[in-house]
């Protein structure tokens, strides 16, 4: 028999409410458990993000309409894994205008493609702008082979620490969720009763408070 939940003691901070992890949906539940990951890195305490993170980057993922700093998988003709992304916002320039843009608000990036042109009867391919990339937002809005003011974004993987450049040819990373959420809630709750000392040590009760609590 696999293990079970714990005693329920994990509560998720909602907009206006906190509700029970066995409750919580995925969307919650993930952006909760990279809060407190990115928190964790921003509070220079690599391994124990790493260590939280770890707890659900190993279970399998699929595509769904969420937000990169929820949960994200990365692709390129080398590289193919789950991260969470730590950098908290990219800036682009967009006909003439420069447009900073937090990663909670984009779906997907998706670097330059190769184009195919014909010229005397033979057919060559080219690379768009290397610097650009294409940004889909939640809403479903598009900026199309925008340039990128930084193009690299910093992520969490089961390897550790990664970086990856949005604008090379054939990248693509976007939101994604774990497809079974009954083990993304216990394995959150087994992470939280595991580590809250080293988190509450590392970003204080308040800062976790933003994301989980104990229930009375």
């Amino acid at each position: 028999m696999g293990p079970e939940l714990t005693r329920g003691r994990w509560l998720v901070t909602a907009v206006d409410k906190a509700v029970p992890i066995h409750a919580a949906d995925n969307i919650a539940l993930l952006s909760a458990a990279s809060g407190v990951t990115n928190a964790l890195y921003q509070a220079g305490r690599v391994q124990t993000a790493l260590r939280i993170a770890q707890e659900y980057l190993r279970l399998q993922t699929s595509q769904a309409a969420s937000p990169l700093s929820t949960l994200n998988r990365m692709e390129s003709p080398r590289r193919s894994f789950a991260c969470v992304c730590l950098t908290q916002s990219i800036t682009i320039a967009v006909e003439g205008d420069s447009l900073t843009i937090p990663i909670s608000l984009i779906r997907n990036i998706t670097g330059p493609t190769r184009e195919r042109y014909a010229s005397r009867g033979r057919t060559f391919g080219a690379w768009r702008d290397r610097r650009s990339a294409t940004i889909e937002l939640l809403d479903g809005s598009r900026y199309n082979s925008v340039t990128l003011k930084n193009e690299r974004l910093d992520v969490l993987t089961l390897l550790g620490l990664q970086r990856i450049d949005v604008t090379m040819p054939n990248v693509k990373i976007h939101g994604h969720v774990v497809e079974d959420l009954a083990a993304l809630r216990l394995q959150l709750e087994l992470a939280l009763e595991g580590h809250s000392d080293e988190i509450i040590d590392a970003i204080g009760p308040m800062s976790l408070g933003r994301y989980f609590q104990l229930s009375a």
